[in-house]
């Protein structure tokens, strides 16, 4: 039957069928693999100002190789150089920029820029890291990122830190950025990203 159909008249639907089996895989990508409700960013504006976040690590301190109770050796402390003796325990705060046990600290390289308007103030309170649970944490005070006021032109290279506990460290993370009643979130997933 197919065969007693002209050429051109065979052609026609044969790019009929072929255009209808590409329509429905495109909808079947657009629908199943939709984007998040809000978009996940590595560069973005926000008003006048714009961010581009440069690199991400999780920086973990071992406390337990700091334990020394596994030193001793029928009541004497192993003084041996060649074992894996790494000094004497030390809490965390009495170890500046470490987090405390149990916690993992997520550094954020950032840049923002003033890109088209007067001086504006840019502050690390305007941003925070949450997961997929809603679960929220906010950076750490006193780090190189501290209210700066950007003129036209200029730009603020710095890093945010979050300590966050151990367990949830390898969850995927969101940086939340809210500016002048803007929400801006970059992905943040449990590997380095450089």
């Amino acid at each position: 039957m197919f065969a007693s159909v002209p050429l051109m008249e065979r052609l026609f639907i044969a790019t009929g069928v072929f255009t209808a089996l590409v329509g429905c895989a495109i909808f079947l990508v657009t629908t199943f693999t939709a984007d998040p409700a809000v978009s996940l960013e590595t560069t973005a504006e926000n008003g006048i100002l714009a961010a581009r976040l440069d690199h991400y690590e999780w920086l973990e301190h071992d406390h337990s190789k700091h334990d020394h109770d596994e030193d001793e050796i029928d009541g004497n402390v192993d003084l041996n150089p060649s074992t894996d003796n790494e000094g004497f325990a030390r809490p965390a705060s009495m170890m500046p920029g470490t987090p405390d046990e149990g916690y993992q600290r997520l550094q954020i390289e950032l840049q923002i820029q003033n890109t088209m308007g007067p001086g504006v103030d840019v502050a690390p309170t305007h941003f925070w890291l949450q997961d997929g649970d809603g679960r929220q944490w906010p950076g750490l005070q006193g780090g190189t990122f501290r209210k700066t006021n950007l003129r036209l032109g200029q730009a603020l290279n710095t890093v945010l830190a979050f300590d966050v506990e151990d367990s949830n460290a390898d969850a995927d993370m969101e940086l939340v950025w809210i500016w002048d009643g803007e929400e801006t979130r970059f992905a943040v997933t449990g590997s380095d990203h450089h």
